[in-house]
Formats: C-alpha cells, sequence, structure tokens
C-alpha cells in the first residue's frame, strides 16, 4: 500500500498516512502531540522514506514565522500533484473519489483518525542519543563500588577468613584506612587488663586476679588470656577461656560492655614461686 507523508501546521510533527487514512475523513486527521485537526491533502510532503542516510536533509532547527509559511507554500505544492493521479487500469482519480465520497456520504465526521509518527531522518533529533562513554564509566564505577562494599561486608562480619588469606588480609586492612574504620584486632587492643594480681592459696597454688576493661565505644565478645610465665631460662604459656576466669557472679556472660569493668581470678595448678614473671596477652577469640 502507498505510503504518504505529511505534516501538521502546529507543531510541524511528520506523519505517514495512507490512503484508506485518507478517505475515512475526508482527509481531515488529528495530531496526536498537539490535538490540532487538519486536512492531511494539503499539507503532504515528498516521502524521503526510501533515501539514503546521506541524501535526507536535515532539517532539525526550529523553524521562524516567515520561513514556516514559506515551506509550507512549497509542500501544499508537491502536495496536491496526488490529486491528479490515477490507479491503473482505472479514470478516477484520487480528487473526483473524494468529492464523489463527499457527496454520497453527507454525515458529519466526529472521529479523525490519528496518523503514526514517520520514521523518517527529518525526526532524527527526536530520537533517544545513544549513550556516551562518560555513562558507561559512571555506571561502571557505581557497580564495582557496590561489589566492593559487598565483598568488605563479608570480610567484616566473618574475620576468620583474614587468617586464613594474607591477600584478603592485606585488602582489608587497606580498605579501613581508607574509611577510617577499625578492624577487629584494633578494638581488641583497647581492651586492658588492671589491677593484676599474683597472690598464693592455701594450697600452695597461683592465683590471678584483676579488672578487664573495655574502652570501645560498643561491647565486645569476651576475649581469651594467654598467661605467659617467665623463670631464667623456663618459659611457659596457658590459655584461660571466658568460663574460667570469670567471677562467680559473671558466670554465664559472653560480652563485655563499654566502659564496663569485668572482674576476673583464676587459679593455676602450679606451686606459687616469687620468682615467676607474670604477663597477660590478650586474644581475639
Amino acid at each position: 500500500m502507498n505510503t504518504k507523508q505529511t505534516r501538521c501546521p502546529n507543531c510541524l510533527s511528520l506523519y505517514k498516512v495512507t490512503v484508506p487514512q485518507l478517505t475515512v475523513a475526508q482527509g481531515m486527521v488529528c495530531c496526536p502531540k498537539c490535538a490540532e485537526n487538519f486536512n492531511a491533502l494539503l499539507h503532504l510532503q515528498q516521502s524521503n522514506l526510501n533515501l539514503p542516510e546521506d541524501q535526507v536533509p536535515r532539517q532539525h532547527e526550529q523553524r521562524s514565522f516567515f520561513t514556516r509559511s514559506k515551506s509550507t507554500a512549497s509542500d501544499n505544492a508537491l502536495g496536491l500533484d496526488i490529486l491528479s493521479r490515477t490507479v491503473d487500469q482505472s479514470n478516477l482519480d484520487l480528487h473526483h473519489y473524494l468529492n464523489n465520497l463527499n457527496y454520497y456520504h453527507r454525515n458529519n465526521v466526529y472521529y479523525y483518525p490519528a496518523p503514526s509518527l514517520s520514521q523518517s531522518r527529518e525526526m532524527a533529533f527526536q530520537r533517544k542519543k545513544r549513550p556516551q562513554f562518560a555513562y558507561y564509566l559512571m555506571w561502571g564505577v557505581i557497580n564495582l563500588s557496590l561489589f566492593l562494599l559487598f565483598v568488605f561486608q563479608i570480610l567484616w562480619f566473618n574475620p576468620q577468613l583474614l587468617e586464613q588469606s594474607k591477600v584478603l588480609n592485606a585488602f582489608f586492612n587497606q580498605a579501613c584506612t581508607l574509611v577510617r574504620c577499625e578492624t577487629l584486632d584494633q578494638r581488641y587492643k583497647k581492651l586492658n587488663v588492671e589491677h593484676f594480681k599474683v597472690e598464693r592459696t592455701l594450697d600452695n597454688h597461683t592465683q590471678i586476679s584483676g579488672v578487664l576493661m573495655n574502652y570501645n565505644a560498643e561491647s565486645l565478645k569476651l576475649p581469651h588470656f594467654k598467661v605467659i610465665m617467665q623463670k631464667d631460662q623456663q618459659y611457659l604459656e596457658r590459655v584461660i577461656s571466658p568460663a574460667e576466669y570469670l567471677v562467680q557472679s559473671l558466670n554465664g556472660m559472653t560480652r563485655i560492655p563499654a566502659r564496663h569493668p569485668y572482674a576476673f581470678k583464676f587459679t593455676l595448678l602450679q606451686h606459687y614461686d616469687q620468682n615467676w614473671q607474670y604477663k597477660i596477652e590478650i586474644m581475639r577469640p
């Protein structure tokens, strides 16, 4: 089916129209953009749908009032040529056909067909521009940041992974340096042992007591104690769990609150000797 082009005189939008659309309302159509009713036959345009892209004229600039009137006059001259054309093996042209249609059908037309937008290169300025390199670069940076944040959260809540891989540990420490966050090791360094005492029990064993203080802004899981004993060339170590060093009133506790002292006391099954030097190191659980 032969397809023609017509232009809305109000918004200058270019549309495709067919012969059935022109015969429905004696050539009257309705512009979907500005709702303007106009005669498509009086505003027919020269079709350039089949021309190569380099030969299609580009008319993206906004037309002034005087330029619009000149172009409309030339477009009308081109559009009136279709009225005198005839179909093969027929003597009836479009002008006589429309007149006869109007003569036999004098009912008022209350519906004007809405034409479709033309796919001509003249409307290319209304098409969405293709994304530029900066667009892909921006989304690439956003996706990479979200991925790194996801990996950082996994390492934050699974510190055992850092102990298994030196690469992940180095990456995590570098990331914490950039965002100024504290690692789990750094937070456990703020636990101090105060009022440290080494005493002799009645059965001549060694009893160690003191207070564990948390100087962090949040609570932490109770650590383990590494007791180091030195005497001349002798060196002994022993790890004490929280269940062993907490006093009886704190049994069952698993975390130490912020700015809160926890008293501890435990006994080593070793004979008391003043020559031994005792030291406690805090171990992360």
